[in-house]
């Protein structure tokens, strides 16, 4: 079955689309663990906010996907496309880099579970940000 360049444009699109909403969502969430971290006394008026706002983005992702019989074969022709591929094989030896430095910085930081919240931050915000990126 022959694809449209239309089509791949489409399942493109989608794709980042859907990459920048996860970068969105880590950096919104690593940021309000950290702030709950910092301050476990202070009451964050927005955190009933986020999953409001988790919604409403994975809503407008779905609505936004491709349909149709082509669009499972665009996904896959995309994900299994060798620069894509190349991408996220860079992706996440930057994000794995971020994590193995970040380690130094992070003994100064008092608090355990601090430390885990920033360093998941840090390589998932690592790793996608790298894929965006490289898939240009």
């Amino acid at each position: 079955m022959s694809t449209s360049p239309h089509d791949q444009e489409l399942a493109l699109r989608h794709s980042r689309r859907s990459l920048w909403f996860a970068t969105i969502v880590v950096a919104l969430f690593g940021i309000a663990a950290i702030a709950l971290f910092l301050r476990p006394d202070s009451d964050l008026r927005l955190m009933p906010v986020l999953p409001i706002l988790l919604v409403i983005g994975i809503a407008a992702l779905v609505s936004t996907r491709p349909r149709g019989p082509r669009a499972q074969a665009e996904m896959q022709a995309l994900q299994s496309d060798e620069l894509r591929q190349l991408s996220l094989n860079h992706a996440w030896r930057n994000g794995f880099l971020v994590m193995l430095l970040l380690q130094p910085v992070l003994v100064l930081v008092a608090s355990a579970g601090l430390k885990a919240v920033i360093a998941i931050t840090a390589g998932f915000l690592a790793v996608l940000g790298s894929l965006l990126w490289y898939d240009r």
